[in-house]
């Protein structure tokens, strides 16, 4: 699904920025109503593709694959490098955008993709409903926390507050955003990802009033470890495979026929409708059962036994790291990298050293 949709986009993409560089490779100066228009044409496209990266994330939290891979960052320079890969991207010449942070900031224990996609995705619904006055970005350290902010003078909201951290009262606010407005997949990506970093996002909004997000985060990470019970931060691919199979022992037959379709097609594009479809029984029944009877979700699983299978490669083949990513049916080597070092506990090539 996520290369069908993102390769004729990207192709889009490709196309208009090759279009917008100079000199261009056309060998003539475009007039300035094309380029105005071609620029039209990369907006429209990346905000499709941030529709598309939330449509994903949203699939993956029903399902639930979604997961996060915390390490130290620098807290300063993501939100300064989210700030100004986002500023001025809106179409609206009478918006300020404004970078509030102090001198020094804390790091903090986060997935930098995931925090940093909830501040671009923050920063997108404010520049979608601002067309004057100014947007901020602000940050500030109190206790233990890392307290993120994005402030702008939009439409605004119902006359609202809220802070919420259960999915029930996101998908109410969720629920009004799209009465307004439209879809609202952005807003409630961004908070399950802050839920997962354990942390909470706040809404404060009045109609004509702007509207301002506030994140608290917590500096240190405490999310919900993916491995099951027992993995050693080095264990090899026999010991990771006893685990496994631990985990199965007093599974149901339903499981136990996940765990095997798993064996069977690890190595190709794998979705829960796919497994749920060839099982005969719906995916959210699966989940509950699967999740039930081994205390992971069939995702972490498939994961886990990907892994598994990428910690055989390296210690008996040469492949490389892309190559080792293909083979166990990861499309994207970075994701599997960090998939990796999350159930290894280092990454595939320290790994591939470490064995040696």
């Amino acid at each position: 699904m996520s290369h069908e949709l993102r390769t004729p986009l990207n192709i889009i993409l490709g196309y208009s920025q090759t279009a917008l560089d100079d000199p261009n490779p056309y060998g003539a100066l475009l007039p300035l109503e094309l380029v105005q228009d071609i620029q039209h044409i990369q907006r429209s496209g990346q905000h499709l593709g941030r529709l598309i990266d939330d449509l994903l994330n949203l699939a993956q939290v029903e399902s639930g694959a979604l997961e996060v891979y915390p390490e130290q960052v620098d807290s300063r320079a993501l939100l300064s490098e989210t700030f100004h890969a986002m500023a001025g991207s809106g179409a609206q010449p009478g918006v300020e955008w404004r970078l509030q942070l102090p001198d020094t900031l804390p790091p903090i224990c986060a997935d930098p993709v995931r925090l940093r996609q909830v501040v671009l995705n923050l920063l997108s619904n404010a520049a979608r409903f601002t067309t004057e006055g100014h947007i901020t970005v602000g940050a500030t350290h109190v206790d233990d926390e890392l307290h993120v902010w994005v402030e702008d003078t939009g439409t605004g909201l119902y006359s609202l507050q809220w802070a919420f951290a259960a999915e029930d009262t996101a998908e109410a606010f969720v629920d009004g955003v799209r009465a307004q407005h439209g879809a609202g997949l952005g807003l409630q990506v961004a908070q399950h990802l802050v839920a997962l970093h354990k942390g909470t996002l706040s809404i404060h909004s009045r109609p004509g009033h702007g509207t301002l997000f506030l994140a608290r985060l917590p500096l240190r990470a405490d999310v919900e470890s993916a491995q099951p019970n027992g993995t050693a931060e080095t264990a090899g691919p026999d010991s990771s495979e006893l685990v496994l199979q631990a985990c199965l022992q007093r599974a149901t037959n339903l499981s136990r026929s996940l765990a095997a379709y798993v064996a069977e097609h690890y190595a190709a594009p794998i979705s829960r409708e796919e497994i749920s479809a060839a099982l005969k029984v719906s995916p959210n029944h699966l989940s509950r059962v699967f999740r039930r009877d081994t205390g992971i979700t069939p995702w972490q699983y498939l994961n886990q036994y990907r892994v598994v299978q990428a910690q055989k490669l390296l210690l008996h083949t040469e492949l490389n790291v892309t190559e080792v990513a293909q083979h166990v049916g990861f499309n994207d080597p970075a994701y599997f990298v960090r998939v990796f070092r999350k159930e290894a506990g280092k990454a595939p090539l320290q790994y591939r050293k470490s064995t040696k």
